[in-house]
Parts: C-alpha cells; sequence; structure tokens
C-alpha cells in the first residue's frame, strides 16, 4: 500500500473534496513462498495518485510504502509486516522522479519516528529492525491531455485510477 503523508509520524493526506479518501492506493496481492531463502518479491504494478500543487508542497511531505500479510490460513486478519517512508519532493521544492530505494523496517508503521535520521538510527543501532529495501519508479504524468483542461485529467485519475491499481511495466 502506499499513501502519502504530511509529513513523517504525520498524518495521512486526505482529498478535501471527497470525504475520508485518503491519497493512497494499494497493489493487488502479490504471492510469497514464506521460504528464508526466497529473498525477491517482485511487485511489478503500478500505483498512481496526484500529488499536490507545488505551491501546496511542504518539505516534509512523503510517501509512505507498507506490506501487509493479508488474512488467510497464517493471519485471521491482515496484518502490517513492513512499512517504509520516502520524501515527494527534492531540495528544489519540485515532485520527485525517477528509481530510488527506501529502507522497509519491519512491523506497522510507527508514528514515534518523525525524522528520516530515526529510521538510519534504528537499522544501526539493530539490524533487526531492517526488513529489506524497496526499490520503486516514479514517473511524472502530464498535467493536460489533448483537448482537456487539467481538473479533468484530474477527476479521471481520482475516480478511475485510483480506486482499481493497474498491472502495467510502468511505474
Amino acid at each position: 500500500m502506499v499513501s502519502m503523508y504530511d509529513r513523517l509520524g504525520g498524518h495521512p493526506m486526505q482529498w478535501s473534496k471527497l470525504e475520508s479518501k485518503r491519497w493512497g492506493n494499494s497493489t493487488l496481492p502479490v504471492a510469497h513462498t514464506g521460504k528464508y531463502f526466497a529473498q525477491e518479491m517482485k511487485v511489478d504494478q503500478s500505483v498512481y495518485t496526484v500529488a499536490p500543487a507545488k505551491v501546496d508542497l511542504k518539505p516534509g511531505m512523503i510517501l509512505t510504502f507498507e506490506l501487509f500479510l493479508l488474512r488467510g490460513s497464517q493471519s485471521p486478519t491482515d496484518v502490517a509486516v513492513a512499512w517504509g517512508a520516502f520524501p515527494i519532493c527534492d531540495a528544489n521544492f519540485d515532485i520527485i522522479s525517477g528509481k530510488f530505494k527506501a529502507p522497509l523496517l519491519r512491523g506497522h508503521m510507527d508514528s514515534q519516528v518523525d525524522r528520516h535520521e530515526r529510521i538510519e538510527q534504528l537499522i544501526s543501532a539493530d539490524l533487526d529492525h531492517w526488513l529489506a529495501n524497496i526499490y520503486f519508479e516514479i514517473v511524472r504524468l502530464p498535467r493536460f491531455l489533448a483537448g482537456q483542461k487539467e481538473y479533468e485529467v484530474e477527476l479521471q485519475f481520482t475516480s478511475g485510477l485510483l480506486n482499481s491499481p493497474g498491472t502495467g511495466q510502468n511505474r
């Protein structure tokens, strides 16, 4: 699951016009064998969201990544297995784009972790806090499509793409 937060240790961002709709989405479930030697779990799916306008960007805004064990024979409820965070803007307050890597910490998201430095300290103090790395690519899509206004493109994204994850090659 990928969500957008106002800051590390903060609150999930919500659409101002859509009650209780978070700025986030999830992928389709991906199977993992659970074997210790299975070192890679390839998701290879697209997740779409709309980023805030440049004037609304704040330096602490982040994308959070959460990995869940879905309910089934191993667990009667969904359980958060790991989480990670990554800033959504660079030093120039531009939305990031490119390929990135972020560490995933074991367990559910900890609101006490309010600085990226704290993530590094946790891993440095005890490597068991670290579960894995997540590798992802952020591709900025155009704000305008041929013959459409910006808000029409945004409405297409929010009504169509945000509610159903893609399975294409582009992330």
